[in-house]
């Protein structure tokens, strides 16, 4: 009896055993999940300060998707491209805390728990101090946007393996507009207490022409997307658009200037070593800013030592593309989906195991446009793409002529975010952020709107500005209704409204987003 005991036990053992191998293999006992979501926050019309919302994200406590906290940036006199450009007449002592675009943050907060959080209009970078979301101590100012700084439009942020971090900028510096906000931009490298270490040129003479105009795209640099891979010794970055000729279309003038390529840097020499433009598809648009390579938003590298490939999605052209190796001489992207042109493709995110990547959509066209609408097409949602048929060796059939093809990435699931407040302001999910589990993610609905308070006519990409919450097993996602807004009682939190734990500011945008333990 004894013996049968034992072997049943042991047998207990092995299998839990295998479950919890099988588990960290998923990444899924890394950690538990977290207890607060921090979220980068715009004041929409400019009159108060910036901010750090933390929102509880503890499915178990009772006040599960409440605001629980908030801090303001400080107020620097001059310390913001506005102040030092003079743009607008703005006054040379016009403080850091406001009209910063809040944009997005460091993927993940560093050793001692510090997020870093960059601003697109001011050049600004601000650190915080999460070890306690519930009482958080001042923010301080750590990359400075001065009349000397040699790039400005501050988007992604990186942590480095020696904890210093590298940070993308869109447009050139200068103490004018032009050239700041112009091309071309790069990246800059900074320590945590805010020392600055070096800006690196993201230009590269020579590059492949222009598919459209023939231009150098080796010069053409407004890198936005970033990954990097120690392992690899390889950072890679995405480049996005021309900032002004962004912030100054219209509906009417769309004079965008659109990139088309990513650049493969030598994360030890910090050089561009490559310049690769994706391909033109199949599609023939009336408008040609919505052509497949036009605007790549995202980029993002396999995880796995024995994958060396990365995926970069075009924001205006509506595409997916991946190249199996970024480290061959001389790489190549391939159309692997096509959303559809002008459907907005924003911020992914692909799991620790190069299963599944996960895609906001913010669809942009609405009912009543000039140049249509599909409802399908230009629906608001985030999916779940299955990679498993991509990840193979030998060449591919998947390509923008062969998208059908058995080796294409599937969507598994897909949830969708329609909301009138999303049609009437062209927005919807742009950002989304994986919990440390990988068990559920958040999304943003608001990419970037300029009217209120810079009375600038671009982008004009709104979005409802709420705060979603989506649960994911494998490749299936599904809305979390329990995640509500504690006023309008709806799912996900709605950053319009009145009052805020610092006081009554009123509406305002989130974008960047991380969850907290």
């Amino acid at each position: 009896m004894k013996r049968i005991i034992w072997l049943v036990s042991l047998c207990w053992f092995c299998a839990a055993l295998a479950a919890g191998c099988a588990a960290m293999k998923r990444g899924a006992m890394t950690e538990p999940p977290s207890k607060y979501l921090a979220v980068w926050t715009g004041d929409e019309d400019g009159a108060d300060p910036d901010f750090l919302t933390i929102i509880d994200a503890d499915e178990r406590s009772p006040s599960y998707g409440k605001v629980v906290n908030t801090v303001q940036v400080p107020a620097i006199p001059g310390a913001h491209l506005l102040a030092v450009t003079g743009f607008g007449k703005t006054p040379a002592d016009f403080p850091s805390s406001r009209l910063n675009e809040p944009h997005h943050i460091s993927e993940r907060l560093n050793q001692d728990k510090q997020l870093f959080a960059g601003s697109l209009i001011s050049g600004n970078i601000f650190r915080f101090d999460l070890e306690d979301p519930l009482h958080i101590p001042p923010p301080v100012l750590v990359v400075r946007y001065t009349a000397s700084s040699k790039f400005s439009g501050t988007d992604d942020i990186h942590l480095l393996p020696n904890g210093r971090l590298l940070a993308t900028f869109m447009g050139a510096g200068g103490a004018a507009i032009p050239p700041a906000l112009t091309t071309p931009g790069g990246l800059v490298e900074f320590s945590p207490d805010g020392k600055f270490l070096r800006e690196y040129d993201a230009t590269l003479p020579g590059g492949p022409a222009h598919y459209r105009t023939g231009a150098d795209t080796g010069l053409l640099a407004n890198p936005h997307g970033i990954d990097l891979r120690e392992d690899l010794n390889l950072i890679i970055t995405s480049d996005y658009a021309d900032p002004v000729s962004l912030a100054t279309s219209t509906e009417k003038d769309q004079h965008q200037a659109l990139r088309s390529t990513v650049r493969i840097w030598d994360l030890a020499e910090r050089k561009v070593k490559k310049v690769v433009q994706v391909p033109d598809g199949p599609r023939k648009e009336k408008n040609v800013i919505h052509e497949e390579p036009e605007g790549l938003m995202s980029v993002g590298l396999l995880h796995g030592k024995n994958h060396k490939g990365a995926f970069t999605a075009s924001m205006c052209g509506g595409t997916l593309y991946y190249s199996a190796d970024v480290t061959v001489a001389n790489p190549i992207f391939t159309e692997v989906y096509d959303f559809g042109g002008c459907t907005g493709a924003g911020i992914f995110m692909i799991t620790r195991d190069d299963r599944y990547l996960i895609l906001p959509l913010s669809g942009i066209r609405a009912p009543g446009d000039e140049e249509g609408f599909d409802p399908n097409v230009n629906a608001r949602r985030v999916v779940a793409f299955d990679l498993g048929p991509l990840l193979h060796p030998g060449p591919l059939a998947c390509s923008g002529d062969h998208l059908n093809a058995a080796d294409c990435p599937k969507i598994t699931s897909e949830v969708n975010l329609d909301s009138e407040a999303n049609f009437m302001t062209h927005g919807g999910p742009h950002v989304v952020a994986l919990d440390s589990d990988e068990s559920r993610l958040a999304v943003v609905d608001y990419f970037v709107d300029l009217t209120q308070g810079f009375g600038l006519p671009g982008t004009g990409s709104g979005g409802d500005h709420r705060v979603y919450l989506i649960k994911r097993r494998e490749g299936h996602l599904e809305l979390d209704q329990n995640f509500k807004d504690e006023n309008d009682h709806l799912p996900g939190v709605n950053f319009n409204r009145a009052g805020w734990p610092h006081g009554q500011t009123g509406n305002a945008k989130p974008h960047g987003l991380i969850f907290v333990q």
